[in-house]
Order: structure tokens, then sequence, then C-alpha cells
């Protein structure tokens, strides 16, 4: 040991690595989806345009020395986190002469957004986007001003302070919540039948072999998503699933299987050419699992400070994300997939959106 140098120990590097994302060690932890949402950036400033992952394997190569927990499930963890992201608009999923039904196409491939920023309902703001080659945006005193909940950041104005000016000043883009919300997807009410039936409308036949492809199945535990899925085998019936591609993310489809046969299929989007497919693939699943009579749940915790919780064991469209990262702050629970803490008067109008949009129903 060279004089002057001190060896650390595995928590001390793990507090180091949480100190340089610009997080306190003392809240947040190398397995907090605060800290590697800001490793999901660092790393996607880098090496983006990637597929998801590609992403997933450099996060990874670059935490797994300081993990205490199973590997695994931090590569989980980190594929959820990025999901959150491209719900949230930091980066963009967006296809490259990708065909239906070509195994070959390269699939869609992630970029970064530039830095960028929405305006709150109660006067703060989101900040979205990631700078390219690792850039700093922000002086380190407006650093210390970010507060960070799961994948989201946020800013609040000081006293008498133009915050959107100062934003604006130092380059970054002002968003209009409406569009960032993507508030023209939000689909009009329906049910659920309906929009299946739109959508195994459209099939076609003689989609190939699908080799590789996954199915999300509906006999299995609606409360853990990621057990619902399985790879093909002699499954009968209509299936929400995805195909890999040799180049980028896999592509989320529609199928419809005869004893482990693809006969037909779409390839998602398919409702809306401008939504994504995860979102249309995920209203899909909730869909099929309220027709069959087995609906996705939510539950709800007062936590005893004016707010509830409303926790989720599925994935929700970006649509239904963004509304929640503006009008409440996403929260962890080791016991489902995603939560969000609302102030109480708000929750009555969010009920009634997740059980007309989503179908879901509460759940003790």
């Amino acid at each position: 040991m060279g004089l002057g140098m001190k060896q650390l120990d595995l928590k001390e590097v793990k507090a180091k690595c949480v100190s340089s994302q610009n997080l306190d060690a003392d809240i947040f932890e190398v397995e907090s989806a605060e800290y590697v949402a800001s490793a999901i950036r660092r790393v996607a400033s880098s090496i983006c345009p990637c597929s998801i992952s590609e992403l997933i394997r450099a996060v990874c190569n670059s935490t797994v020395p300081l993990l205490t927990g199973p590997v695994d499930s931090f590569e989980q963890l980190t594929r959820q986190v990025i999901e959150s992201l491209i719900g949230n608009g930091d980066l963009i999923e967006e296809g490259e002469a990708a065909t239906s039904f070509d195994a070959r196409g390269r699939g869609r491939v992630l970029y970064l957004r530039p830095p960028s920023f929405v305006r709150r309902i109660n006067g703060s703001v989101l900040l979205i986007g990631i700078p390219s080659g690792n850039a700093s945006i922000f002086q380190p005193e407006m650093d210390e001003r970010i507060y960070h909940y799961s994948h989201v950041r946020r800013m609040d104005p000081k006293v008498g302070e133009d915050l959107p000016g100062v934003l604006r000043s130092i380059g970054l883009s002002e968003l209009s919540v409406e569009s960032w919300e993507r508030r023209i997807l939000v689909p009009e009410t329906e049910r659920p039948a309906n929009y299946i039936n739109t959508l195994r409308s459209l099939l076609r036949s003689n989609p190939g072999a699908l080799d590789g492809l996954e199915v999300l199945t509906s006999d299995s535990n609606i409360r853990y998503y990621t057990h619902r899925w399985a790879p093909l085998a002699r499954q009968s019936g209509y299936f929400v699933a995805r195909r890999p591609q040799l180049f980028g993310n896999n592509l989320w489809c529609y199928v419809e299987i005869q004893n482990g046969t693809p006969m037909r299929m779409i390839d998602l989007p398919a409702h809306n050419k401008h939504s994504l497919g995860r979102d249309e693939a995920w209203r899909l699943q909730m869909a099929i699992d309220a027709d069959r009579g087995h609906p996705q749940e939510f539950t709800i915790v007062r936590l005893g400070d004016g707010r509830v919780r409303v926790k989720f064991f599925s994935p929700i469209p970006s649509w239904a994300q963004r509304r929640w990262d503006n009008l409440g702050e996403p929260a962890t629970d080791e016991d489902c997939l995603i939560s969000y803490n609302f102030v109480a008067a708000d929750l009555a109008p969010e009920i009634q959106f997740i059980t007309d949009k989503l179908w879901l129903v509460e759940g003790s």
C-alpha cells in the first residue's frame, strides 16, 4: 500500500459510487432504483443508440462487482428501470427498417432525448433527457437541488425564482405537458372485449417459424408479471408475445397459436402507429385478463400523512406512467412492480382512470 493511500472496504466503495451519481449515500444504495436510473443514464450517454439488452449488459458489467444480492435480480431491476426511462421519455425507442414477419430486421433501438424539462402541476419541474458523452448539464449547486424518486428527477423553484427561465438559459428545452404526457394516446373508454377484437381482426397469416418466441401466459399468477413469460411450447390460443431480433430490441406482437404453431400474427403497435409496442401489448394483456374474469389488480395503502400509495403488479403504458410521474411521486416497494404516492385528495379521479382505461380492480 503506497504512502497516503487507503484501502476501502466494499461498503465504502459502494457509497462512493452512489455519491458519484450525485445521490446521497446515506439514503440510496447501489441496488436502489434511483442509483440504477442514474447508472443507466450515464452508460446510455456513451453507448446509445443501442438495444435494451446491450444497455442492460453494460450497466450490469460495471455494477455486478458491487452487488450483495443475486445478479439476475439486479438484471431484472435494470430492465424495469430502463422501461420506466423509456416511458418517462429519457430514452426514446425507435425502429430501424424492421418489417413485419422479418426476423432479420434490426428491430427497435434506444436513442437519447436531448435534455429538457416539463412543468409540473405544483410548479416544480421534471427533468427529462440525457446529454450525450456523459456531459454535465448543471453546475454543482444546481445538481444538489435535484430530487430523485425512482426513475424521476424533480427540481423545485426557489422563492421568487423563474426556474423554467433558468433552465432554458442553460440550454434545456421546455416540453409542453400535453405532448409529453402523450395525452393524444390516452384511449377512449371501452369494454375489454372490444379492444381484444379490434387487434384480433388485424391478425395476418403465415407469420413464419418465429424462433425464440416468448408468450405472456394467462394461467399464471397475475401479481407476478415476470413469471408469466414462457417460451413457445404446445400452447394454443391468442397471446401477447415478444420475438427476438438479430439486432435491436425484441419486437412486441399479438399471435394466434395452435398446439405450439404460430398461425397468425401482427406486430405491435398495430392499433395506433404513434404508440409504443409495449404500451399496446401491456394494455392488451390487461384486456385479456379482465375479459377472462381475472383482471389485473392494484392495491391502496394509506400512508397516514395525507397521502396514499397505489401499488401495481404489472407494467403500465407510458401515457399512464407520465400522468402519474406528473401528478404523484414514484415509490419503491419490494412487494409490487410499480407504485406511486399521491395526495389523498387526488386519488378518486386516478382510480376512475385506472378502472376505465386499464380495466384494473382493487385487490386486498
